[in-house]
């Protein structure tokens, strides 16, 4: 599986206002969970916050179990998670372009 970032999702309920639960799973582990809140006749967008920013490669939504409202859903946003090579080679170039810098100066 791909491994991405859950940004947030525009959710609607035709009544009330059931709240849904995102769980962020990676390699079979939670992650992180957030709950998420709606609105009846208007899509909302609803923003990660514990699963801001963090690697998951599977979600899991569901709904207040009490709650026989339909929900609908519509643009779920993720984003790409760096790679750590990504970081590290960003990080010793930054090294590398600091020290040439500093020896410059002298």
């Amino acid at each position: 599986m791909s491994v991405f970032a859950f940004v947030g999702i525009d959710i609607i309920a035709d009544s009330g206002s059931p709240n849904l639960t995102v769980q962020g799973l990676l390699n079979g582990v939670t992650v992180a969970t957030d709950i998420l809140n709606t609105s009846s006749g208007t899509f909302v967008t609803a923003n990660a916050v514990s699963l801001n920013g963090l690697a998951v490669d599977e979600l899991i939504i569901t709904g207040d179990r009490n709650d026989t409202n339909a929900v609908g859903f519509a643009n779920l946003q993720v984003g790409p998670v760096p790679e750590p090579a990504s970081i590290a080679l960003f990080l010793g170039g930054a090294a590398v372009l600091g020290a040439a810098r500093r020896r410059q100066a002298r």
